[in-house]
């Protein structure tokens, strides 16, 4: 459900201003399981618009994925993050996705 919103988000931005370029933010190190999620991300994105995903360097729109433990167990929380992405937290790894 969360990965269908998430894939929405970034078309929907795609498609109603000019960016053409979309980067997800990891927090570092990256784990095999947030490897995964931006992996499927990423190909979700891409099958669905122009956009072109980048996990490094600069892009028009940036989606930030993180962890807070003090969420609630599988809770998320979506919110605007500077400069304009959007910042998407799980209470887990597994609840980004």
């Amino acid at each position: 459900m969360f990965a269908s919103l998430l894939i929405r988000m970034a078309v929907l931005a795609a498609t109603t201003s000019p960016a053409n370029s979309m980067r997800i933010a990891l927090p570092e190190p990256v784990s095999p399981i947030m490897d995964k999620i931006a992996e499927i991300a990423t190909r979700q994105i891409a099958s669905r618009s122009n956009v072109k995903v980048v996990r490094a360097g600069e892009a028009a729109f940036a989606i930030a994925i993180g962890v807070d433990p003090a969420l609630p167990p599988e809770g998320f929380e979506i919110a605007d993050a500077a400069g304009g992405g959007v910042r998407i937290t799980g209470a887990d790894e597994h609840a980004t996705l």
